[in-house]
């Protein structure tokens, strides 16, 4: 499985462990993440297209990269906790795990 995280500042670790992962969760907490132009972190699987951004304020947006109309869902006031487990379910591939989740369908 290929993955990587993107961080705020634009930083690539390619396939993080869980630790990592946790790690740059814990930094959505930190109060100079707002002063970037981009405050959001992602983990992106290139194996099955999907990627998980997460924002400060416990946004997540869920966007399959693949897809031509690439709109992206959203679920508000996810934790720390579950942002982790939505990103390790990413990172193997759970797909059906991911799509599990109450995401809300932006319609343009």
């Amino acid at each position: 499985m290929l993955y990587h995280s993107t961080d705020n500042e634009g930083v690539t670790i390619i396939n993080p462990t869980e630790s990592q992962m946790r790690t740059l969760i814990k930094r959505l907490d930190e109060p100079e993440i707002n002063i970037f132009d981009y405050p959001d972190i992602c983990l992106t699987n290139h194996t099955c297209g999907w990627a998980i951004s997460l924002f400060p304020s416990g946004i997540a947006t869920l966007e399959n990269l693949e897809k031509d109309d690439k709109i992206p869902a959203t679920m508000s006031g996810v934790t720390r906790n579950e942002a982790l487990k939505m990103w390790i379910e990413l990172s193997i591939g759970a797909t059906d795990a991911i799509l599990a989740h109450e995401w809300k369908i932006q319609h343009s």
